[in-house]
Order: structure tokens, then C-alpha cells, then sequence
């Protein structure tokens, strides 16, 4: 386990959203493209892991199933920019 030494706000808040517009053509099932993207996250460290924080000591530890949300929409991509901004603010 390897500590990190990071700023604070960034160990407090280390969110990263990330927000994809994809185009997709012909019959899609939504429980196939949420099985797919939660086989992506596996790929990811960031998506894979947690900060733990113990005794003024911050670590990662690696999870075996990612706490990620997926959200499938058919919003366009202004509307999605302009929801996550907001996230930020709350």
C-alpha cells in the first residue's frame, strides 16, 4: 500500500466525472450497453479503486466491483454539460 500525498481538497473531493455522447444506431438494449461500460470501468484504475483514510494516512484500495454510476439518456449533450456543472455547485 503506497500512501498519498496529495493536497487536501484533493483527498477530500478526488471526483472525476466523466460525461461520453455517443451516437448509437439500431435496436440497442440498455441492460447490453450497461453490461459493456461496467466491463470498461474494469480497465480503469481510477473506476477501480477508493481512497481510504486512516490514522492521517490516505491510501488507495482497489475494489473488486466499481462504485461508478452509469446513466443511459437520451438527453443531448448541452443539456448533460449543463446538469454536471450544476453537480459541482451543490
Amino acid at each position: 500500500m503506497e500512501e498519498i500525498l496529495t493536497e487536501r481538497q484533493n483527498l477530500f473531493e478526488p471526483n472525476v466525472y466523466i460525461t461520453m455522447c455517443v451516437e448509437l444506431t439500431g435496436k440497442i438494449c440498455p441492460h447490453q450497453l450497461t453490461t459493456a461500460i461496467k466491463e470498461a470501468y474494469k480497465a480503469n484504475e481510477a473506476t477501480m479503486s477508493r481512497i481510504v483514510l486512516e490514522h492521517g494516512t490516505a491510501y488507495y484500495d482497489k475494489l473488486s466491483v466499481s462504485g461508478c454510476k452509469t446513466i443511459i439518456t437520451d438527453k443531448n449533450w448541452i443539456e448533460l454539460v449543463k446538469e454536471n456543472e450544476k453537480l459541482h455547485l451543490k
